[in-house]
């Protein structure tokens, strides 16, 4: 019983394993027909029964691969525009800093020019105000002299020239002694000079032709520069290089060059005391240098020369160097006042101030003192 039991369980058993694998199939049968039924409502009208395949991961890997590349390529082309970018800005940023230093440099040089031109707009002011005093003190003493000194009673301190006591020098200086003067003065007071007249005697002059006439062409636009005309050249060839002109070579140079420049000084020589330590031995023992440099002899100098371009060079001068410089000085000057034009006279009356002063450089050239008196 036991056995036809279990053989019939076993027979339900798979009756119902049968069963349950049929509605399996036909479930199974059920979802296919109905997934065809989707893909056909699926297919287009055209009719073509084709299905598309899904893309493989070898083809994936590849479109990435592309589109890495072509990213990177663009990374690499935006790497070189920034690295171009920068060395732009670096380059503009030196020409910034250059422009800038040389615009400072040059303001500075702008305010240094500045500075060195304002120095010396007030160094010419200062000159000029004390060339104005100068010539106010010069045209008050003209003034003065005009004013109180008539030719039948001169001021005597206005005209040194007829002092008596500077004519007793200059007969000293001729050798004439007190007692021969007083004999003259003797001969004089006998002699008849109800005759005489008391005229004033005018002197002599000839106008030299083609010296006027240069004269009268630098006139026109007068200057002190030598070769600008004849009338210059003529007058430095003539009378200033030969009265400049001294044995001590480069002394004459600096000397001639500081006339031109209007820059020498002489100062006559002072002997100390013999107790003053300062000085040298000479000084001490009370005498004048015996040296001159400029004729580079053996003679007494009693003045003294600075120039202003080398203050620290003094030399001392004789009587008779100190006598051709004063001359080329006065000479100079004068010429340098007719350019300024600070000289109002007649065309005529400055050409023969000038020869006067022409007539004084050749004789202190011939050894004459400028201040005296001439014998002509």
């Amino acid at each position: 019983m036991a056995e036809i039991s279990d053989e019939s369980n076993e027979m339900i058993r798979h009756s119902r394993t049968n069963s349950s694998t049929s509605s399996n199939s036909n479930e199974d049968c059920l979802v296919l027909s109905v997934a065809g039924l989707q893909q056909k409502s699926k297919r287009p009208n055209s009719g073509n029964n084709n299905t598309k395949l899904p893309p493989s991961s070898d083809s994936i890997e590849a479109q990435l691969r592309a589109e890495l590349e072509q990213v990177r390529l663009q990374l690499k082309t935006k790497d070189d525009e920034c690295h171009t970018l920068e060395q732009i800005r670096c380059d503009l940023e030196s020409e910034v800093s250059e422009l800038t230093a040389s615009l400072f440099e040059e303001a500075n040089k702008m305010v240094g020019e500045a500075n060195i031109k304002a120095a010396a707009s007030e160094r010419s002011l200062v000159e000029a105000n004390l060339k104005i005093d100068g010539l106010t003190t010069e045209v008050a003493g003209f003034k003065d002299m005009v004013l109180t000194s008539t030719p039948s009673k001169p001021n005597r301190h206005l005209h040194p020239q007829i002092s008596g006591d500077k004519k007793m020098a200059a007969a000293k200086r001729a050798g004439f002694t007190p007692s021969d003067l007083m004999k003259i003065s003797n001969i004089y007071a006998g002699l008849d000079l109800s005759n005489c007249s008391l005229e004033e005697v005018v002197e002599e002059k000839w106008v030299d032709p083609v010296s006027h006439k240069e004269y009268m062409t630098w006139k026109k636009s007068p200057t002190l520069k030598k070769d600008s005309s004849k009338f210059l050249q003529r007058l430095f060839q003539e009378d200033l290089v030969p009265c400049l002109t001294f044995p001590n070579e480069r002394l004459t140079l600096k000397v001639r060059k500081a006339v031109e420049d209007n820059s020498l000084c002489i100062s006559p020589i002072k002997v100390p005391k013999s107790n003053d330590t300062s000085a040298s031995d000479n000084e001490r023992s009370g005498e004048l240098p015996k040296h001159c440099a400029l004729f580079d002899a053996p003679l007494v100098c009693q003045f003294q020369v600075i120039l202003e371009e080398a203050p620290s060079e003094q030399f001392e001068i004789c009587a008779l160097a100190r006598n051709r410089i004063a001359a080329a000085c006065e000479c100079f000057i004068y010429l340098r006042y007719i350019c300024e034009g600070l000289v109002k006279a007649h065309h005529n009356e400055v050409y023969w101030e000038i020869v006067k002063r022409r007539r004084k450089v050749t004789m202190a050239k011939l050894g004459y003192s400028p201040d005296e008196d001439s014998p002509y």
